[in-house]
């Protein structure tokens, strides 16, 4: 009977085990991280949000003070923030209700579906501070 010398080197490599075991942990930060950056990345889009709605308004007044009134539609008020009617996160909506009064809903979309409508409403003509009503976004 013939045997073989035994080799005294050590191979190279990884077994399957330590592979399985750096999976398994990938996978547990993965799963912890991900609904994180999800959440930081929704309350992101949504300040991003409230700052071009704020951008918008000072637009309408701008617009207001040459012209003495709010744009009368949606359509008409499309020319002032175009970049927000653009967006990939929220859908916006002007409504004009006087005058001297409008409302801007900005309703959510595409991976911030799952959140809810931001709305601002300016003032009635003395009260110009306007108000947010969005308690909570996501």
């Amino acid at each position: 009977m013939m045997f073989r010398p035994v080799s005294q080197q050590r191979s190279r490599g990884f077994t399957l085990i330590e592979v399985m075991i750096v999976v398994v942990i990938v996978g547990i930060l993965a799963a912890v991280a991900y609904p994180s950056y999800t959440r930081y990345m929704q309350s992101t889009r949504a300040e991003e949000a409230k700052a071009m709605i704020m951008d918008y308004v000072s637009a309408l007044e701008g617009f207001r003070a040459k012209n003495f009134a709010y744009p009368a539609d949606n359509n008409a008020a499309k020319t002032l923030a175009p970049e927000l009617y653009t967006s990939d996160f929220y859908t916006p909506n002007y409504t004009r209700n006087s005058q001297h009064d409008f409302t801007i809903t900005a309703a959510p979309k595409g991976m911030m579906s799952g959140c809810q409508s931001m709305q601002y409403s300016s003032g009635d003509g003395l009260n110009q501070h306007g108000s947010w009503d969005d308690d909570k976004h996501c």
